[in-house]
């Protein structure tokens, strides 16, 4: 889908939603799969002024019923009615399938959504206590797009490739997913990580963004398949990590030098290409990242921002 298409389908579902009732401040729950319907519902209830509260699919009735509470949310979109079907105390909730248009009126005048309008409540998950509800203000979130494109200003208009895969009820991936819009980047999004390797190959990203434990289970996958293998191919590989690891480290013989030179051009540049062959930017966030786990990238020519 080209980005003129994306707007005209995020104008089509404010709208519908204008009709439906909703007002600049009312909580709107989004509870569907992360494909990028999402997104578009997501941007469809901003530019009406709505506040977006996204909830797993997975997430249990007591969780539901808190963010209820604490929202007082009026509104739910989801792809199909059967998602919430487990979901008690939603018969009076407005529920709406993003399977739109469905009203089709125009809107004469759009609502002035102002910096201090909520855009979003982010919920915890709730496995220290109760749930906890963040509100972010529409100055807020503009001011973290600007800050990262300021920040990764390598960043090339319409030239951007980047797979969404983490979940959209938390705001790390939404506002990367926001930056990409606005370089005008193109998404490719995967509901199922079991798949990442086929959609690293198919989307062949320019940045990935990814969590700490991410990274550290492919590094963990790298270091058991190095200290692994058998025979003469797995002594040799052996000795190229071991002899690469030592540069890094600044402890190095001229022959280690070579071995990296010759690592760069057989074991590393197959590490690299199950990223797709065209990364040229990982990123981490939400937590610390191990320092063992940074290195290894860095080794292998993939260094992570976080």
């Amino acid at each position: 889908m080209r980005h003129l298409e994306f707007q005209e389908f995020i104008e089509l579902i404010a709208q519908d939603l204008i009709t439906a009732g909703l007002k600049i401040g009312d909580h709107v729950i989004v509870i569907a799969p992360y494909t990028w319907k999402w997104m578009a519902v997501e941007l469809a209830i901003l530019r009406c002024g709505g506040v977006v509260v996204g909830v797993d699919v997975r997430e249990s009735q007591d969780f539901f019923d808190q963010v209820r509470a604490v929202t007082n949310a009026g509104f739910a979109i989801t792809d199909d009615r059967s998602t919430i079907q487990h979901l008690s105390g939603t018969h009076d909730l407005m529920v709406v399938e993003w399977e739109m248009p469905r009203f089709g009126n125009r809107i004469a005048k759009w609502p002035s959504v102002c910096d201090n309008h909520r855009a979003t409540v982010v919920f915890t998950s709730g496995t220290t206590g109760q749930p906890k509800g963040i509100p972010y203000t529409h100055g807020q979130v503009i001011y973290a797009i600007e800050a990262i494109i300021c920040t990764f200003s390598q960043l090339c208009m319409g030239k951007e490739r980047v797979i969404s895969w983490l979940p959209l009820n938390h705001l790390f991936q939404r506002i990367i997913n926001l930056v990409c819009i606005k370089k005008r980047a193109s998404i490719y999004f995967l509901s199922d990580h079991k798949q990442m390797l086929k959609a690293m190959h198919v989307a062949r990203p320019t940045i990935f963004l990814g969590v700490p434990q991410f990274y550290e289970f492919v590094a963990d996958n790298i270091r058991q398949r190095v200290n692994g293998s058998n025979g003469m191919a797995g002594a040799v590989l052996r000795y190229l990590w071991n002899a690469s690891t030592r540069v890094q480290q600044q402890k190095s013989q001229v022959t280690d030098y070579i071995a990296l030179f010759l690592s760069k051009l057989t074991v590393f540049k197959r590490l690299k290409n199950m990223f797709g062959g065209r990364i040229k930017m990982l990123i981490s966030g939400s937590a610390h990242i191990r320092m063992e786990t940074l290195d290894i990238f860095e080794l292998i020519g993939l260094p992570i921002q976080e």
